[in-house]
């Protein structure tokens, strides 16, 4: 609102720490609504960027994940002052080259704190040297709002999914006896039984004859494929943006959606494959 940390930046005085006792400040105790977008150590990452911290920091989680061999700090350096007033240890560091837009700044000094809620935090002084809230403003994206509209949609696409296995398995019933039996489907037989089942239900709107089902098997697999295809571009977009526990959350999910879309394939794929012509 002041545009004091763009157009006024003479309005800004340094606050020093008292480093004798290399102690820093950090401000960030929560989620920030926008996030630089840049490349550390050549990796895609959202950062924080905290005008309230002296220094560059990183999760210990990520940097676990990336494999970075931490120097450790002596036991009376290292320690970081929250928002809240409490005082937090360093684990040590990591040098690892910074990149916007880009266009490479040079290698950078990132502290490894504990229960940080970013994997990576820019300080003032990075900030401040980069001119990042001017020179790449454009680098900022506004996560919330993506997270919430791409969670919307894939909501709505997952309760597609549920719906067309649960008309699948109608389908097969005749065979499990249940509508949640096996992923895997044996010949379909005893039409008498399956009929009856489906006029009581009353909800199957294909013909008595087996070419019929056959043909409904086959919609529902177009279906099928359409919907894993929407439910894939949004993970694969939501993973561009995610570094950390929560990538790996999202790769998980990723993996169990698509060994769900697969057995399910297979059952409609064996079924049209047993079932007789007429």
């Amino acid at each position: 609102m002041t545009e004091t940390v763009t157009r006024f930046r003479h309005r800004l005085k340094k606050a020093v720490s008292d480093l004798a006792r290399r102690t820093w400040r950090l401000m960030y105790m929560q989620r920030p609504r926008q996030k630089l977008e840049c490349l550390v150590d050549s990796e895609r990452v959202f950062a924080n960027a905290d005008t309230g911290s002296d220094i560059d920091l990183v999760s210990h989680e990520y940097a676990k994940f990336r494999g970075w061999d931490i120097t450790r700090l002596p036991d009376d350096e290292g320690f970081v002052v929250l928002s809240d007033g409490t005082t937090a240890k360093v684990f040590g560091y990591v040098d690892a080259d910074l990149r916007v837009q880009g266009h490479a700044t040079g290698e950078r000094r990132f502290y490894v704190l504990d229960g940080l809620v970013s994997d990576v935090i820019l300080g003032d002084p990075t900030l401040d040297e980069l001119d990042v809230f001017n020179a790449y403003v454009d680098s900022f994206v506004d996560l919330k709002d993506v997270s919430t509209a791409e969670d919307f949609y894939m909501i709505e696409w997952v309760e597609r999914l549920n719906e067309l296995e649960a008309k699948v398995d109608d389908l097969l019933s005749a065979t499990h006896g249940t509508a949640t039996g096996p992923l895997v489907a044996a010949p379909i037989r005893k039409w008498g039984r399956f009929l009856g089942a489906a006029k009581r239900r009353g909800g199957l709107k294909v013909d008595h004859k087996p070419g019929d089902i056959k043909a409904e098997l086959r919609r529902r697999l177009q279906d099928l494929d359409g919907v894993e295809d929407q439910l894939s571009s949004l993970s694969l977009k939501r993973m561009e943006r995610l570094v950390g526990n929560e990538l790996r959350r999202e790769q998980s999910d990723n993996e169990a959606r698509k060994a769900r879309y697969c057995e399910l394939r297979i059952k409609i794929l064996t079924a049209i494959r047993d079932l007789p012509s007429r």
